[in-house]
């Protein structure tokens, strides 16, 4: 399984011309075979994740690190895997984003181990552009065909480069005018 994760976030990584070290892809092919399991999301301690960020700010230590760390996985795999049935609920991909990029920034400044400090450090710094890789993947995984009105309202709510890239490939040309005026 990890081996097939990994194939599909190089693959998303060479197409968008993104650069993520071997370390952030390899922990992020991690969070994917581990979330892979259905039952994972849906674990008793699997609070939302503003619980979970309460949560650890109140405990230290090995408890906190292990909560800010549940909290920035799971942050990254819903809005990975899971960005369009997000546009549908109260939180969007964009609190996702925050409190995931938030919980690997918090984990990289513990002071502890400098080569964890610094994979979650570059996984707090990048957290929207994996995000973006892993919204490829998972497009590619489900084989869906999205509707033209769907990329397009994607790219208007987020801006996404990515988004810019297929609408144009696509033969549709993104109007940033219109977005300006819908805000």
């Amino acid at each position: 399984m990890n081996g097939f994760f990994l194939q599909e976030i190089e693959t998303a990584v060479d197409k968008q011309g993104v650069k993520i070290t071997d370390h952030s892809k390899s922990y992020v092919v991690n969070v994917l075979a581990e979330y892979s399991v259905a039952q994972k999301l849906h674990q008793p301690e699997n609070d939302s994740l503003a619980m979970l960020y309460l949560r650890s700010q109140q405990v230290s230590g090995e408890e906190r690190v292990q909560m800010l760390r549940r909290l920035g996985d799971m942050a990254l795999y819903v809005a990975g895997f899971f960005a369009d049935s997000l546009n549908r609920k109260v939180v969007d991909v964009d609190y996702y984003i925050n409190m995931g990029g938030g919980a690997y920034g918090a984990l990289a400044r513990t002071g502890g181990n400098r080569v964890f400090n610094e994979l979650f450090a570059e996984l707090a710094k990048k957290f929207s552009t994996i995000v973006e890789v892993l919204n490829e993947v998972s497009e590619g995984m489900s084989g869906q065909d999205q509707s033209m009105l769907r990329l397009y309202d994607r790219w208007l709510k987020t801006g996404s480069d990515r988004m810019h890239r297929i609408l144009v490939e696509k033969g549709i040309v993104p109007n940033a005018t219109v977005k300006r005026n819908l805000q």
